[in-house]
């Protein structure tokens, strides 16, 4: 282990001595989720999805579905997947 990973360890660890053991359990609960989690890394879904073309009018029909289902749609910040 680098020192950079054994310093994080030691303020989580310290952190976690903080709080009460209800939120103990709570943190030990989503930190146990988070390590099973799966998924695509975004670079691998870009280029398994790069050839793909949808259409303005297909984005725009897409859009007001999903503001007719969910009465809203939010800016998501730009991503670069290849940093």
């Amino acid at each position: 282990m680098d020192a950079t990973t054994i310093q994080k360890e030691q303020v989580l660890l310290a952190n976690w001595r903080k709080l009460a053991p209800e939120q103990q359990d709570a943190l030990a609960e989503y930190v146990a989720k988070l390590a099973h989690l799966k998924g695509t890394p975004g670079k691998v879904f870009v280029e398994r999805t790069q050839h793909l073309h949808i259409s303005d009018e297909d984005a725009q029909a897409m859009i007001q579905a999903i503001e007719e289902a969910f009465e809203q749609v939010e800016d998501f910040p730009e991503v670069n997947f290849d940093e």
